[in-house]
């Protein structure tokens, strides 16, 4: 995301240099499929939360004043969707101990990225150009592309899944299935389960569901474990 700019388009670099940060966000979770599972929360907890998630991303963006206003959108999935995704790595750091090297993150570099205009950065332009500066190595095996994204030069391979598509079957479907099945049967099974909050039966058959194959609500399952850590946060004394 850092230096291939997913997550933004042309739309919301539009909306916010004009500033319509609503429209903005709307965009944003519209293409992102950001939402509440609003089934798996009880009544009166989603319809408090429904506009939670906008109305953080607005006070975010509020914090940053970038000479270029599109560029408090880049900042936000920084502070937000990349630290998250490296959070566990080092909140974990001393069980695996193993440290990753992170070029791609250094913050030097990443001031130079934050200095090229937005539009060559965006669907990964300025990422494909700065390929062609790397030994021919690199660029020798075809890559998988976001949709509307720079496409890979090179010829894909017939019969390959898209890695991102609703169900990529086979075996790594089905252990990932039973993955979720038995993470949904450990949370339904806890004795401090956030019944305040959550709708046992709607998760129970959520997981029955996805288990069978017949949809994907894996979200759904992870949603639940994501609420139920917070829960234990406030309210320890629930595990006893």
């Amino acid at each position: 995301m850092l230096l291939g700019h997913v997550h933004m388009n042309q739309a919301i670099v539009d909306f916010m240099r004009a500033d319509k940060r609503d429209q903005a966000i709307e965009e944003f979770c519209r293409c992102e499929s950001v939402h509440l599972s609003s089934k798996l929360l009880r009544p009166k907890i989603s319809g408090t939360l429904l506009d939670a998630i906008k109305e953080d991303i607005r006070s975010e963006l509020k914090e940053t004043h970038s000479v270029d206003p599109a560029r408090n959108f880049y900042l936000f999935l920084l502070r937000n969707d990349q630290r998250r995704k490296l959070a566990s790595q080092f909140e974990n750091i001393d069980v695996h101990r193993l440290e990753f090297q992170l070029p791609f993150f250094d913050s030097e570099f990443l001031a130079a990225i934050y200095s090229v205009p937005i539009e060559r950065c965006l669907y990964h332009r300025f990422y494909t150009e700065l390929l062609a500066l790397f030994p021919r190595v690199v660029t020798s095996v075809p890559w998988q592309v976001y949709p509307g994204h720079e496409p890979c030069p090179l010829p894909i391979p017939a019969g390959l899944t898209y890695q991102w598509s609703g169900d990529r079957g086979g075996k790594t479907g089905g252990l990932k299935r039973r993955l979720i099945k038995k993470e949904a049967a450990k949370l339904l099974r806890a004795r401090d389960f956030p019944h305040k909050i959550i709708s046992k039966r709607n998760l129970r058959l959520a997981a029955w569901i996805h288990s069978m194959g017949w949809r994907d609500y894996e979200h759904v399952v992870k949603a639940a474990n994501i609420y139920h850590t917070y829960w234990r946060a406030q309210h320890p004394s629930s595990a006893d």
